[in-house]
């Protein structure tokens, strides 16, 4: 039976080994979660940013949402991407992602790869989008996904361990009937 309980532990510990690299790569290696704009998303993202140029140089103001999703509707290439157009406030994540916003800011939204993308204007990453961590990440946040994840192996070294404490009895029942 102690064979059986060591041979247990082991095979525990091994199967919870890869939850424990995942958990790791998860919580140590930074996401990168950017996304380089190709050739059609670029221009319309230069198109966009042209419109909202020029509309505030002839009106001297930001356009509204409403004035935007006018210009957006005749233009057919835009149609079916979800191009949307905000202004202040700004989420939190890309505040904190992308830093303070300036008083003329936009955030230029659409769908890229059947995920939602955001371009801030403020970026300093003039040719890549995005992607926000609810969007990112399976459960919303990376600190989700690692507590998800760690199930995979604390489970089962759990259960090593459980095993171990099984061996450690009998080895204490046998040297108790030695003596």
């Amino acid at each position: 039976m102690r064979a059986l309980n060591f041979l247990m532990a082991v095979v525990f510990v091994l199967a919870g080994l890869p939850g424990l690299f995942f958990s790791l790569y998860l919580a140590l290696v930074p996401s990168e979660q950017h996304r380089a704009l190709n050739g059609s998303s670029k221009t319309e993202i230069a198109d966009a940013k042209e419109y909202v140029q020029g509309f505030r140089e002839q009106h001297a103001r930001m356009p509204t949402a409403q004035d935007f999703d006018d210009w957006a509707r005749v233009r057919s290439d835009l149609q079916g991407i979800g191009f949307s157009y905000r202004t202040a406030p700004f989420s939190d994540e890309l505040i904190s992602e992308f830093g303070k916003p300036p008083e003329d800011a936009y955030v230029l939204e659409f769908i890229l790869g059947g995920a939602p993308v955001y371009y801030p204007s403020w970026s300093n990453r003039g040719n890549s989008v995005y992607i926000s961590d609810e969007t990112w990440w399976s459960y919303g946040s990376r600190w989700a996904d690692l507590a998800h994840a760690s199930v995979w192996w604390l489970l089962p070294f759990f259960l090593a361990g459980l095993c171990m404490m099984g061996y450690r009895d009998e080895t204490e029942a046998v040297l108790k009937k030695s003596t």
